[in-house]
């Protein structure tokens, strides 16, 4: 149990460090916040425990480069967010299941046309009484402008064992 506790501590004192890398950019968010489509996602897990970290990735095409985009994300306890490679955004937007704080990111300036991948790193627990007393969680809402055209790409509530939303 003492080694569990030694880790667990240096897996976070990596994962922490990793969040002081790389730049941030976040959007101010007015009193009007959009309705979001996403529902939370996790992996199948034989113990939804502190100290767990998931990897979430998409991949979606786009015919041309987007006018605008933003992601609304939120993760129980911390994630990073990178597109197409980059890191853009970091985060302990601190939020439970039944009432979401998320962090709006602008991602017009790393989407291209073609294929882009969004991935998401999530560790779920900082201590184990700071931990939220929930299942672990992460939650997307891609909101995606082109030409006038809206697409939106949410994580979908599915928990189906796999890392993908």
């Amino acid at each position: 149990m003492k080694y569990k506790n030694i880790i667990s501590i240096i897996l976070f004192a990596v994962f922490a460090v990793g969040f002081s890398l790389g730049t941030t950019t976040a959007i101010a968010v007015s009193n009007a916040l959009p309705s979001l489509e996403a529902q939370w996602i996790w992996t199948q897990c034989e113990h939804r425990d502190p100290f767990q970290f998931v990897r979430f990735r998409r991949e979606f095409v786009l015919d041309q480069k987007p006018g605008e985009a933003t992601a609304f994300v939120a993760a129980d306890t911390f994630y990073r967010l990178w597109i197409n490679g980059n890191l853009v955004m970091h985060g302990p937007a601190r939020s439970s299941a039944g009432k979401a704080t998320v962090d709006p990111v602008e991602l017009g300036g790393y989407l291209r046309t073609g294929t882009n991948r969004v991935e998401a790193e999530v560790f779920h627990g900082v201590a184990r009484f700071e931990a939220l007393a929930q299942a672990p969680g992460f939650l997307c809402d891609l909101r995606i402008s082109m030409n006038g055209k809206e697409q939106n790409i949410p994580t979908d509530g599915r928990s189906d064992g796999a890392v993908y939303w």
